[in-house]
């Protein structure tokens, strides 16, 4: 009995092993049969030809610049959000408005002007702004407040703004940056160019008549060009619609009974075909000079008791002032 269970047990042991050995061929002949393919493939694949592209003729051209062109390009840059055209800005440029006014209109993250000579307070996004003209940094590391106040809107090509923070041209610049840039090229022959404008802010009166001349010469040659822009203006008092005459700021000065005088001039020449010498200096001034005061009272209660005389914005008559406010930017 017990040696038919040892021959069972042998004649299982054998199949088993009949059966892994099996096993094992077939998988050593799967073996040898994917080494034989991947020799072949590989033998085809060398064998084949090595495939050719031609790709079409890519020119690469460089677009001359026109204008008074940065060093460091700003108008070229991706983070640029809005140019602001000549024709964008002569559409705003009426009613004695300064730059910071049109800029206000045309600029929607910029702060209200306050429509006084300084741009104190004038911001992007609730943020410190940086005044350019033609790429030079109009403040120090001081701002005086008047960076706006430094160029004729007339003599403006275009208006570069970059928002956000930065610091390419230093501090000062947390909510952006604001280039004014100035007319330059004049394209082929000879320009010229007469602006003549009035202005008034009741019916002509004579305390509120204003007016505005300006000249432009210029040449553009094959290899050279100049241009010179000239503009002088005068501004009258302001009136409210009762017909008062409104008081000057007394705080950051205002443009009433003002004279201003721009000077833009610019020179350029092409040295070679890809080199170019572009030269440009600006000069601005204005001064008020007027005889009207604020209200401060009798015996200068709104300054001593505001409470018992609240202040007035009517003009009074008869300052004698010496040295009145001024602006004035050279080259």
């Amino acid at each position: 009995m017990k040696s038919h269970h040892q021959v069972a047990l042998s004649v299982l042991t054998l199949c088993i092993s009949q059966q892994l050995y099996a096993q094992t061929n077939v998988n050593e002949a799967d073996a040898v049969l994917d080494a034989q393919t991947s020799a072949e493939l590989a033998s085809s694949t060398v064998s084949d030809e090595t495939p050719n592209v031609t790709l079409d003729t890519i020119n690469v051209t460089a677009k001359a610049r026109t204008g008074t062109a940065l060093a460091q390009k700003i108008s070229e840059m991706p983070a640029v959000t809005q140019v602001i055209t000549e024709s964008d800005i002569q559409m705003q440029a009426t009613g004695n408005r300064t730059t910071g006014d049109i800029l206000a209109q045309l600029i929607p993250s910029l702060g209200t002007s306050s429509g006084s000579t300084s741009n104190y307070g004038t911001t992007m996004h609730g943020r410190p702004v940086q005044f350019l003209l033609n790429g030079v940094p109009l403040s120090g590391s001081r701002s005086l407040s008047r960076e706006l106040n430094s160029i004729d809107t007339s003599q403006l090509e275009r208006v570069e703004v970059l928002s956000g923070a930065t610091s390419i041209y230093g501090a000062g610049a947390s909510g952006g940056l604001i280039n004014l840039v100035t007319k330059s090229l004049v394209g082929y022959g000879p320009i010229r160019q007469t602006r003549v404008g009035v202005s008034s802010s009741r019916d002509f009166d004579s305390d509120s008549f204003g007016y505005n001349v300006g000249q432009t010469l210029g040449y553009g040659g094959e290899r050279a060009y100049g241009r010179l822009d000239v503009d002088y203006e005068t501004k009258g008092g302001k009136f409210d619609s009762k017909g008062d005459r409104v008081s000057p700021d007394v705080n950051q000065t205002d443009q009433q009974d003002t004279e201003s005088l721009s000077v833009n001039g610019s020179l350029g020449v092409e040295l070679t075909d890809t080199q170019r010498l572009d030269l440009a200096a600006t000069y601005y001034k204005d001064k008020q000079d007027t005889d009207y005061g604020p209200d401060y009272g009798d015996n200068l209660q709104v300054l001593l008791k505001p409470e018992d005389a609240p202040p007035s914005l009517k003009a009074i008559d008869g300052a004698n002032v010496e040295n009145q406010p001024y602006t004035e930017k050279a080259p």
